[in-house]
């Protein structure tokens, strides 16, 4: 009796290992921005759906990517907000222009 309950126990220790891998995400976001960004944006914020702050890129020098799980998320510079998506492995492009326009393409 006490052997199988050393063979359960460690079955369930295997599956709590498991099911505790780090988070992997499944999307990606490419921002890419017209010349030097440096020069006209004074930073980038990536929100929930429910407004909560998740990614903050301060005076960004260059064009970045960021790793999101499956959802729906806000992009903001300034005053502008612009909704996107992420889906399941793919890659959602941000276009920003040196007139702080946003284009998002799937």
């Amino acid at each position: 009796m006490k052997t199988l309950f050393k063979i359960a126990f460690v079955l369930f220790a295997l599956m709590a290992m498991a099911s505790c891998e780090k988070d992997e995400f499944t999307g990606k976001l490419e921002v890419t921005f017209e010349g030097n960004p440096y020069n006209y944006i004074e930073g980038v914020i990536i929100y929930t759906e429910n407004k909560n702050a998740l990614y903050t890129k301060s005076k960004p020098k260059d064009n970045f990517s960021v790793r999101l799980n499956v959802g729906n998320y806000i992009l903001s510079i300034y005053s502008t907000y612009k909704p996107f998506q992420i889906r399941d492995g793919h890659t959602t492009k941000v276009y920003i222009d040196k007139d702080k326009n946003i284009t998002i393409k799937y």
